[in-house]
């Protein structure tokens, strides 16, 4: 598997974490159904002006497994930064914004440039900027509207709510002690292409939880065959704050687009 998934899985759980003393944003969802008696539930989402975190993750697909230190900065809805590194050299740093993602691979001299739609029909899934962040912050990767029902159904452990979107179903399992997130589940139809995402060991920062162990898992798809990859994540630091922060990315001019 190319560098595009190995950088793309670290944008998606380099950082499951977020923390803040203010209280967290909640997103209430109402039941539609009879499964356990539950009216609604509050799952405890994360809210942010800037996030920062330093995290080690491995990648591991069919032919390849490599470790690696990120460093990750957000700035809410609107920009995804993080840099790659290995024995304290950085190799890849990218720019991920609502409608591109930059990518500059220090190691060749080179950059990559995508929109989100030419990048979703290369996974054949569909991926935004939105749910990147929500998958980073362990927030639901759909928000739903006021008052809009979706199904909840109790389980021993969890609560579960399925969400659709187009031939997208999520489906977002939400501990019962905690209401935070504990697994999502995406699935695009007819290909049957499938994110999953699980969080473990949640931490109490500035009272709010998070999860300092996180796994995704990637099997799609495409022209090349199908794949399966996989990127654990465990932080070392993380921290929310709303001082700003910068997002360094400059392009040097002798470097070739790829």
């Amino acid at each position: 598997m190319n560098k595009i998934a190995l950088w793309l899985g670290i944008a998606v759980v380099v950082a499951f974490t977020s923390c803040r003393k203010p209280p967290a944003k909640s997103a209430t969802v109402i039941n539609d159904t009879l499964a356990g008696k539950v009216e609604k539930i509050s799952v405890k989402e994360i809210d942010f002006q800037y996030f920062r975190s330093k995290s080690k993750i491995t990648y591991t697909d069919a032919s390849d497994s490599q470790t690696a230190t990120v460093d990750l900065r957000i700035r809410k809805d609107s920009i995804i930064w993080f840099s790659v590194s290995k024995i304290g050299v950085e190799g890849l740093r990218g720019m991920i914004t609502k409608d591109s993602i930059f990518v500059i691979d220090r190691l060749n001299n080179d950059y990559q440039k995508y929109d989100f739609s030419s990048l979703s029909k290369k996974f054949n899934f569909p991926i935004t900027f939105d749910l990147l962040q929500a998958a980073i912050l362990g927030n639901l990767p759909v928000q739903e509207k006021a008052n809009h029902k979706i199904k909840v159904i109790k389980e021993k452990d969890f609560y579960l709510l399925r969400q659709k979107q187009d031939s997208v179903t999520i489906d977002n399992y939400v501990s019962v002690d905690n209401l935070k997130l504990k697994k999502i589940l995406v699935v695009e139809q007819p290909s049957n292409n499938s994110l999953t995402l699980n969080y473990d060991n949640f931490t109490v920062i500035n009272d709010v939880l998070f999860p300092y162990n996180s796994l995704i898992s990637l099997k799609y798809k495409s022209s090349e065959g199908t794949y399966h990859t996989a990127v654990t994540i465990q932080h070392t630091k993380a921290e929310i704050t709303d001082k700003e922060l910068k997002f360094p990315f400059n392009v040097p001019s002798k470097y070739e687009r790829k």
